[in-house]
């Protein structure tokens, strides 16, 4: 017997009391699988005792109130919408008691105010950097050098060949 029968004969015994054949066939599975005696005996036990159990008449309102129950929010956990699921935290937010409301503000405003103050010390530190490199440098040119670097940057690249050449004859 495999796996796959044995968990027809699961089923059927979940159904019914096994016939006296699949009682035999049962017991020589559990004799060559020792280990899984333990769960079978507990599982047949559970289904004898829930067979035991009197039926109880079922009330005239009970889809109603299975249905009311599942809709009502529990505790202060609020029912969830049908729309997006991505902002379902709002209901938390909305539901939330005034103390709980206040302590998310102070800690969303304290990760705001500390991001804005960490990328503004950033910024300083970078000017800082940028202030030593140049003052390592003895020699800059002159603000009317810089100022027509725009014209000399749009010169077309040909003209960059004849500029090595009178490199060359000046040196």
């Amino acid at each position: 017997m495999n796996e796959s029968e044995a968990h027809e004969l699961r089923e059927i015994a979940a159904r019914r009391p096994l016939s006296a054949g699949e009682h035999a066939q049962l017991e020589r599975w559990l004799q060559s699988r020792p280990e899984t005696r333990p769960d079978w005996e507990s599982e047949l036990r559970l289904t004898q005792l829930l067979t035991g159990l009197p039926d109880v008449p079922i009330a005239a309102d009970f889809s109603a109130r299975v249905r009311r129950a599942v809709e009502r929010p529990l505790g202060h956990r609020p029912s969830h919408r049908r729309g997006s699921p991505r902002f379902a935290w709002l209901d938390w937010v909305r539901h939330a008691g005034w103390g709980w409301q206040t302590a998310a503000a102070v800690l969303l405003l304290g990760l705001v105010l500390g991001t804005q103050r960490y990328f503004r010390a950033q910024a300083r530190a970078n000017l800082i950097d940028s202030v030593a490199t140049l003052a390592a440098y003895s020699s800059l040119p002159s603000v009317d050098a810089l100022r027509d670097f725009e014209s000399v940057q749009v010169l077309p690249s040909s003209s960059l060949a004849l500029d090595a050449e009178l490199l060359e004859v000046l040196q």
